[in-house]
């Protein structure tokens, strides 16, 4: 299996999973539950020439996370599958991909806070030249005190964004390796199943084969012996009979012995 192949394969899985995932968070979850999208949310903010173009609504981290792991699991669930090596290959395929998915934000948001720590330690024209360009969000919680938190990073969140990127591809060519070392292992299972199976009627044939020798064998010999019978055998048999013959006829009187005892 072609490695690079795979890899875009997944990652356009992913993507669509997780878009997936934020439609769902957007028009169900959020309406119906919004406590649960307010507990950790992001509004990411495309920045160009300090004009920010956003989300019209907040993206919340907790729901689309938890429904991109059941999707993407749902999706490579090993089904049918007794084998406990295809279920640890799909668990692990998962954690590689939820760690690579889940990398992009982290950096974004890390590198959005290192911003925000030391912003005032540099210049006014080199923030305004850092902010006109790249990348910002707002961060929503559910902290009393911290629940709007504005991120200005723009180049360095942009940066930050193309660090998370690179761990991303990472992991999606791990997931690939991962999908295709389980398919080698599983094409090597079957095509040891499939020799097994065919070398059974084999050793079958040469023991028929083997048993119908030795059958033809016997009947030959017990056909020889009926066509063929011992000398020794016969005369005997036929000697008693003969014997037996004799013994058992009696022999008329003489003719002139019973003229003889007539009166005259």
């Amino acid at each position: 299996m072609n490695t690079l192949s795979s890899q875009g394969r997944s990652v356009k899985t992913v993507l669509v999973i997780l878009l997936i995932a934020i439609l769902l968070d957007k028009f169900l979850i959020a309406p119906l539950a919004p406590a649960v999208s307010g507990l950790a949310g992001i509004d990411p903010m495309l920045v160009i020439l300090d004009i920010p173009l956003g989300l019209p609504t907040p993206c919340g981290l907790l729901p689309v996370t938890g429904l991109f792991i059941f999707l993407y699991y749902i999706l490579i669930i090993p089904y049918h599958s007794k084998d406990r090596h295809a279920w640890k290959a799909a668990k692990a395929r998962l954690r590689t991909v939820t760690t690579g998915v889940l990398a992009v934000p982290s950096c974004v948001i890390s590198s959005g806070l290192i911003w925000m720590t030391f912003e005032d330690r540099f210049p006014r024209q080199i923030r305004n030249a850092i902010g006109s360009f790249g990348i910002n969000a707002d961060i929503y919680t559910a902290v009393p005190g911290y629940e709007r938190i504005r991120l200005n990073g723009s180049m360095v969140m942009l940066a930050g964004f193309f660090i998370g990127l690179y761990i991303f591809f990472l992991k999606m060519r791990s997931a690939a390796r991962i999908l295709a070392s389980e398919a080698m292992r599983s094409a090597a299972a079957a095509a040891a199943a499939e020799s097994l199976r065919s070398a059974r009627p084999g050793r079958e044939t040469v023991r028929q084969a083997r048993t119908a020798v030795k059958a033809s064998e016997a009947m030959g010999s017990m056909a020889e012996e009926v066509m063929q019978p011992a000398p020794e055998t016969v005369r005997p048999a036929a000697a008693t009979r003969i014997s037996s013959a004799r013994v058992s006829v009696i022999l008329p009187p003489p003719r002139n012995v019973l003229t003889n005892s007539e009166p005259r």
